[in-house]
């Protein structure tokens, strides 16, 4: 399958970008699988975002649907920083202790917040990042199914240099890439197949 870049006004092959995807889940194992087939990324101690993103505006939600633009508002310079283009994304935001580590307990203080102003607020006392680490639409056509060595390969043209933050790839077999993330106080590690399509709801494993 090839993803042609299209207008978003409505050409005649572009499909509607969906309002809402259940998001591709993990599921736990003790090990990490191993070889050249697999790809591997921190499991990030945040929360999972889809951010649908269209004519300069984009629009975040939780793995459950829940709207949450308002309550990230630096997350909001996605849209410009994109351009004009018509994406959405998966990924984890994350927000980083003093150490440079994720840290789940900050930015817990920030997706619970009850109005605008909070809000703004929080933002300046705790930045949070948005990892991307898929790309589930592109310019009128689903990628979902590609698989996802190519899902990621139009990802990382997408985000040039300094438009989005990747959920970096890293290097090492399996049992390396689980070892190091350990030695680091990291949560884990999502092993994720490269000839695989994103399933919404489906669970892949991590380490």
């Amino acid at each position: 399958m090839m993803v042609r870049r299209v207008a978003s006004s409505g050409a005649p092959d572009a499909e509607p970008m969906p309002a809402r995807i259940e998001p591709m889940l993990a599921t736990p194992a003790l090990t990490a699988p191993d070889g050249p087939d697999w790809a591997y990324e921190v499991k990030w101690d945040g929360v999972r975002l889809l951010a649908f993103v269209d004519g300069g505006r984009a629009r975040l939600r939780t793995r459950s649907g829940l709207p949450v633009s308002a309550v990230l508002p630096e997350l909001g310079a996605l849209g410009p920083a994109l351009d004009r283009a018509q994406v959405i994304l998966d990924g984890e935001v994350v927000a980083f202790g003093p150490t440079g580590s994720p840290d789940f307990e900050r930015l817990s203080h920030r997706v619970h917040v009850a109005s605008p102003a909070l809000a703004r607020r929080g933002a300046a006392a705790i930045p949070v990042r948005y990892l991307v680490f898929d790309l589930l639409f592109l310019e009128g056509h689903s990628t979902m199914g590609l698989p996802y060595a190519e899902r990621r390969a139009l990802l990382a043209a997408l985000a040039g240099p300094g438009r989005l933050h990747l959920s970096e790839e890293l290097e090492g077999t399996g049992r390396e890439v689980l070892a190091a993330t350990g030695q680091a106080g990291l949560e884990g590690v999502v092993a994720k197949r490269r000839g695989s399509l994103y399933q919404p709801d489906v669970a892949q494993p991590t380490g």
